[in-house]
């Protein structure tokens, strides 16, 4: 117990004493990563802008009585069941028996054919 008592207790911390050019070179990193940072923050502040700007100017190219429809949220879920294939890039040709045999509403169970 007195372990535990002895972990939780505020230890002092010792003063780091650091030369004018170590604070120097320490503002001046500082000053760097901050001027990054903001540059990142305004490229996608940009970025966003632009998006917004073409998707208002799509909406407007459509003619008037699709362009209410067009600036109401669609709130529809995505399917649970869809998938995404990330592993590797697209296959042609790949799924074309699947989707034959959606059509057909054929399924096959086991691995033998019918």
């Amino acid at each position: 117990m007195q372990k535990l008592l002895k972990a939780l207790e505020p230890r002092e911390e010792e003063e780091v004493q650091m030369t004018p050019e170590d604070l120097a070179e320490a503002e001046r990193r500082a000053k760097e990563y901050s001027r990054r940072k903001m540059a990142e923050h305004r490229a996608w502040q940009r970025d966003l802008t632009t998006k917004l700007r073409l998707k208002e100017a799509a909406i407007a190219a459509l003619p008037p009585e699709l362009q209410a429809a067009a600036r109401e949220p669609d709130y529809t879920p995505f399917p649970p069941n869809r998938q995404m294939f990330t592993d590797t890039p697209p296959i042609e040709g790949f799924g074309e028996a699947s989707k034959t045999q959606q059509q057909t509403g054929r399924r096959s169970i086991g691995t033998k054919k019918r």
